[in-house]
């Protein structure tokens, strides 16, 4: 009976650990081997924008740079999205607001979204008197 309990107790132990770690750590968007980039902004959903190669690694290194923090369950939705195609499978981040989603996975930031917007300015992507986002 002991020998279970220490079992339970080093399994519970792991398993809160990994969701820590789980938690905290958010993946990197690999630079490589892209095919094409592309970006919508809610506004223009009609219009999707081809990126220069400049301006994607430009996006993800911004993206991977952005402090987050793991959430589960954000609310759907999103301000822009990008997608970064790579022959065999697709790379879609969204941005709403403090949020920020990775190929489904959910992220907080503190002002993602006018961060994020501002690097689309300086880029000249979009211009400001065109946004939706103050």
């Amino acid at each position: 009976m002991k020998k279970k309990l220490i079992r339970i107790a080093i399994i519970s132990i792991i398993l809160i650990v990994f969701f820590i770690i789980f938690m905290k750590y958010a993946p990197t968007i690999n630079k490589t081997n892209i095919k094409k980039a592309t970006i919508t902004e809610i506004a223009n959903m009609d219009k999707d924008k081809n990126l220069s190669s400049h301006q994607i690694n430009k996006i993800i290194d911004f993206i991977n740079s952005t402090k987050k923090t793991r959430k589960i369950g954000i609310e759907k939705g999103w301000h822009y999205k990008v997608i970064i195609e790579r022959g065999n499978y697709n790379t879609e981040i969204t941005l709403i607001g403090d949020q920020l989603s990775i190929d489904g996975s959910n992220y907080t930031s503190t002002d993602v979204t006018k961060k994020f917007q501002k690097l689309l300015f300086k880029m000249e992507v979009y211009n400001e008197k065109n946004s939706v986002i103050n």
